[in-house]
């Protein structure tokens, strides 16, 4: 009769680790990281990139002299609300495609997954333009999305730039 202690529990549980251990299979655990990240980077992008083609309230189907087909409805009744829900909703959808292209350039620097990124942070600010009425637009819509997009595009160049700066410090330093 097996008698279950917390201490055949703990043996078993290190027992398992060691013989279902990926780098026993020959991966390395920074490529599970990476992996790991990468999944939840792009569930995170899929999320806000959907919210933003359907965003909260639904758009307008018809055309009317005060709104048009295709605007947010929540835009068009609470501007401040939608406008704060557009920066969230952009600052997690553009930091989830930089982390996406950080351990991209990390680990295999494939460059048509990069364009693809920065495609797709292209549709991702003409969609937000797309949804928000005239009213918001004017205001915030046209610099939130340029900012963002911006942000994208030279955040990878400043993160290398930034990255060797501080390589050098540190053998500077170990030296």
């Amino acid at each position: 009769m097996d008698i279950t202690t917390p201490n055949n529990i703990n043996n078993r549980y290190h027992h398992f680790e060691q013989s279902h251990s990926h780098t026993s299979v020959g991966i390395k655990n920074d490529e599970v990281k990476n992996g790991l990240y990468m999944t939840i980077v792009a569930l995170i992008a899929t999320a806000t990139y959907q919210a933003v083609i359907t965003p909260p309230g639904g758009v307008w189907q018809d055309d009317s002299a005060l709104h048009r087909a295709g605007e947010s409805i929540m835009g068009s009744h609470q501007p401040r609300a939608f406008v704060i829900f557009v920066i969230g909703n952009s600052i997690c959808f553009y930091s989830s495609l930089l982390s996406m292209i950080y351990i991209l350039l990390e680990s295999s620097k494939n460059y048509a997954i990069l364009a693809s990124l920065y495609a797709l942070s292209f549709t991702y600010g003409f969609n937000v333009a797309a949804i928000q009425p005239d009213a918001v637009s004017a205001r915030w819509g046209k610099f939130i999305s340029f900012f963002f997009f911006v942000l994208t595009i030279l955040g990878p160049f400043l993160y290398s730039k930034l990255w060797s700066a501080s390589s050098r410090t540190h053998q500077q330093s170990d030296q």
